[in-house]
């Protein structure tokens, strides 16, 4: 599945403010069907999408890394494991 074109979409959509892995994935949500089966697809996507927006001259060196190292340790909390628990709930009511 194209997650990166949709990041890209909730990127250049969204307020830098209001940037964080949760939002992307409700907007995601929002906009595709899809399982905890892409999940690392899906962080795949989040941390290429967002790389390429500091990927600056302006930003700072250091910056990119730090930023996928958040995203990794984000995917890793607890919130996001709920929020594929519940698309699954979804996805097998629907199905």
């Amino acid at each position: 599945m194209n997650f990166d074109r949709y990041i890209c979409d909730y990127v250049y959509a969204t307020d830098l403010k209001d940037w964080n892995v949760l939002n992307c994935l409700e907007y995601l949500k929002d906009n595709l069907k899809f399982t905890s089966d892409s999940k690392q697809e899906i962080l795949e996507a989040i941390i290429r999408t967002f790389g390429k927006v500091v990927d600056s001259p302006i930003v700072r060196t250091g910056t990119k890394k730090k930023l996928s190292d958040n995203i990794k340790n984000t995917f890793k909390r607890r919130q996001v494991d709920e929020f594929f628990e519940e698309l699954d709930r979804e996805f097998d009511a629907v199905s």
